[in-house]
């Protein structure tokens, strides 16, 4: 497992003050801790997030306590629905009722001791300039990356485990393999922005939303986003691509199509940042 993982997950959730939890790292998680006003409580959170926007969390605890919710600088807007008993409250907020603290970047609910909350985050895809009229692309916490498909090929180790490893007694996993890793389709695109387009094939909203597993695989996350864009003339320098020709430069060598951007996870192969054309009229 990569190290990134259990440390992401053993600080997903914060104390805030001494009655309170924040859940800094969105993800699908569980905790269940004694604050340092000895409230007991447990925290779960059921989400198909980066993938679904929306997050479900139920809890109990021994006294009522603080929930503190991040709001990710991405996000254009967010509606959080809460029921806590006893008493039955029901709370509904937006952003234009309930607001993040300015240091912390989080919402803060008051829950009382068992109960629900829905924490729905809204977002639309956003670039970001590379420089050189180059863009990269987001949707919400993901990199989206152009499609080039790939192959593997796996070489065979003839070096002997002695040539390897003088140690006597030293091992390789049978695991441990040489790869060579290559693109499929043409990766030399320029995309129009305007014609950006973010898709997901299932209900990653809901809260009975699945997702495949592994995930981080190719084709497997059920988001991706399209574009418009041809092929341009754009060299090869010492086995990398060159830097893009300046703006003015970019002519289609083919017809215009729709290419396909899918998290830079799943992928083996990156082209993520991207020189811009803008087709105008023309006919596809």
């Amino acid at each position: 497992m990569p190290q990134g993982l259990p440390k992401f997950l053993s600080n997903s959730f914060v104390q805030v003050g001494n009655n309170g939890i924040g859940h800094a790292f969105l993800s699908p998680a569980r905790v269940n801790t004694t604050l340092s006003s000895g409230n007991h409580v447990t925290l779960s959170c059921s989400t198909t997030y980066p993938f679904g926007d929306t997050l479900f969390y139920t809890f109990t605890a021994s006294a009522p306590f603080t929930l503190n919710l991040r709001v990710p600088s991405w996000a254009t807007s967010y509606e959080v629905v809460a029921v806590s008993h006893p008493g039955s409250s029901l709370k509904t907020y937006d952003s234009s009722s309930l607001f993040p603290n300015p240091h912390t970047g989080m919402l803060t609910l008051d829950l009382l001791q068992t109960g629900t909350v829905k924490y729905e985050l809204h977002t639309s895809i956003r670039t970001e300039d590379r420089g050189n009229s180059t863009i990269s692309i987001y949707h919400g916490a993901l990199l989206y990356a152009l499609d080039v498909g790939y192959s593997d090929a796996i070489i065979p180790d003839t070096t002997s485990e002695a040539e390897k490893f003088p140690i006597q007694h030293a091992t390789i996993p049978p695991q441990a393999h040489n790869h060579i890793i290559i693109n499929t389709k043409p990766w030399n695109f320029a995309i129009d922005p305007s014609t950006l387009s973010y898709h997901t094939t299932n209900q990653t909203s809901s809260l009975n939303g699945t997702l495949p597993n592994p995930i981080w695989t190719y084709e497997a996350p059920p988001s991706y986003i399209t574009a418009q864009g041809c092929e341009i003339e754009w060299g090869i320098e010492k086995g990398l691509p060159a830097p893009p020709p300046l703006k003015g430069d970019r002519k289609c060598i083919g017809n215009v199509t729709e290419v396909v951007l899918r998290p830079y996870g799943s992928l083996k192969v990156h082209m993520a940042v991207l020189p811009t054309v803008s087709f105008g009229g023309r006919e596809e």
